[in-house]
């Protein structure tokens, strides 16, 4: 697992769909810190949809503004690859430290696309130790204060999810991103770089058509194009495709 630094979790500028989410879920987590709600069965959330919505960035942002409201809030960022171990009973020591914190503190726990840790008990490809491993977040996560603790997960795949996990987190689809969010990010990441007007203004144009005709539907897809056409103007001093 890695502990994030609030401060240096670089602030970015949401787009208008990502606010809203990002709205909700401060609020939440806002208020739970605020009480006294261990009585609550709220555990967290869990954003899911299509790559490249800016499903962890939502929850890196939420992070870093709850942690600097909150001075006590560690933020703690766990994959797969941090809970792995081929030693047996490892991994779920691992897991259980996750969830290990003194009275004095409070903890957000993000589980970056969380299907490849914890796969639905009914997949093909789940393993055997997916099984205990599951067991442990879903004891960890019954017992969880809300007011102390709360979880937030990303997931590609939510048919790969446990519907035990589901039940115990609050789901929030973030759908595909509209065209007019792509524009205006392509315009936003576009003045940033320094680059003559003439050639943003061609770049624009093109990736704009690709928005337009569906060639481009996320905001990966965006900044992939953006470098490509950026990167064949620098070397070649000409934009092409």
């Amino acid at each position: 697992m890695t502990e994030l630094d609030p401060f240096t979790i670089k602030e970015v500028e949401l787009l208008d769909y990502q606010k809203k989410v990002f709205k909700k879920i401060y609020n939440v987590i806002t208020w739970l810190f605020s009480g006294e709600y261990s009585f609550l069965p709220f555990k967290g959330f869990l954003l899911y949809g299509v790559p490249g919505t800016g499903k962890s960035e939502i929850v890196k942002q939420v992070s870093k503004k709850v942690a600097e409201a909150y001075p006590n809030v560690k933020i703690l960022f766990i994959d797969g690859a941090d809970i792995a171990s081929p030693k047996w009973g490892e991994a779920e020591k691992k897991l259980q430290n996750v969830f290990e914190m003194s009275d004095y503190e409070k903890r957000i726990i993000i589980f970056d696309d969380i299907e490849s840790l914890l796969m639905s008990r009914g997949a093909d490809i789940a393993k055997e130790w997916h099984y205990s491993i599951n067991s442990v977040l879903f004891h960890a996560l019954d017992f969880l204060d809300p007011s102390k603790c709360i979880v937030l997960s990303t997931t590609n795949r939510i048919d790969l999810v446990d519907e035990a996990l589901k039940s115990r987190l609050y789901l929030i689809e973030i759908p595909g991103v509209p065209k007019e969010e792509l524009y205006k990010f392509l315009d936003r990441t576009l003045d940033k770089i320094e680059i003559p007007v003439s050639v943003k203004r061609e770049i624009a144009s093109k990736i704009r058509e690709k928005i337009n005709s569906m060639k481009i539907r996320d905001l990966r897809g965006v900044m992939y194009e953006i470098a490509l056409f950026v990167f064949n103007y620098i070397s070649e001093g000409e934009v092409h495709e």
